[in-house]
C-alpha cells in the first residue's frame, strides 16, 4: 500500500530524466511572447508612418511640376490679391485622364463566335446594311464589333437597332 501512495505523488528522478530526454525544447514565457509580439507591432506602425511620410514629399514634389495656381498680395495701396499662375509643360496625371476622357470612343460589342466563317458572314452581312463592323479574335473566340462613336448616347442609338438581330449587345469604351 505504502508503494501504490508514493507513486501517486511527484517523482523528480522520473522528471530529470525526461528532462535530459528532451534537451532541445524551447521553453519561453508568456509575458516575452507578449512583449516581443507588442515591439513587433510597434515596429511595422513606425514602418507603416515613415513610408506615408516618403510618399507625401513624393506628391508634394509631383505637384510643383505641375500647374499650381498661387494667390500673390501686390504692394499698392489697396493690396489687392491677384492670382500668379505657376505653369509647366508637365501636365499632371489628373488633366491626363480628363484629356482621354474627352478623346474616349465606344464600341459595341455584338456577338462572339467559335466558328470563323459564321462571323465572316454576319460581318458581311453588318456592312450590306450600313454598319462598320470588324472582327477581333479573343482567345478561342471571334468577337463581333460594329463602329467608332465618339458619345455614348450615339452607340445607345445604334445598339437599339442591333438588339433585335442580336439580343446580347452591349456597348464597350475603346
Amino acid at each position: 500500500m505504502k508503494e501504490y501512495q508514493l507513486e501517486l505523488f511527484y517523482d523528480r528522478e522520473k522528471k530529470k530524466d525526461e528532462l535530459r530526454k528532451r534537451r532541445h525544447v524551447l521553453v519561453v514565457p508568456l509575458d516575452v511572447v507578449i512583449l516581443v509580439n507588442i515591439v513587433a507591432v510597434f515596429s511595422i506602425a513606425v514602418a507603416f508612418s515613415l513610408g506615408v511620410e516618403k510618399g507625401k514629399k513624393i506628391a508634394l514634389q509631383h505637384n510643383k511640376k505641375s500647374n499650381i495656381t498661387l494667390p500673390v498680395a501686390e504692394s499698392n495701396e489697396n493690396a489687392t490679391m491677384e492670382k500668379a499662375v505657376v505653369t509647366k509643360e508637365i501636365p499632371t496625371r489628373l488633366t491626363e485622364k480628363l484629356k482621354a476622357k474627352k478623346e474616349e470612343e465606344y464600341i459595341i460589342q455584338v456577338a462572339s463566335y467559335l466558328k470563323e466563317d459564321i462571323a465572316h458572314k454576319e460581318k458581311e452581312y453588318l456592312k450590306k446594311e450600313g454598319f462598320s463592323a470588324q472582327l477581333s479574335k479573343k482567345g478561342k473566340y471571334i468577337v463581333l464589333f460594329v463602329g467608332k462613336f465618339l458619345s455614348k448616347k450615339e452607340a445607345e442609338r445604334i445598339k437599339t437597332l442591333l438588339k433585335k438581330r442580336y439580343g446580347d449587345c452591349f456597348i464597350r469604351r475603346m
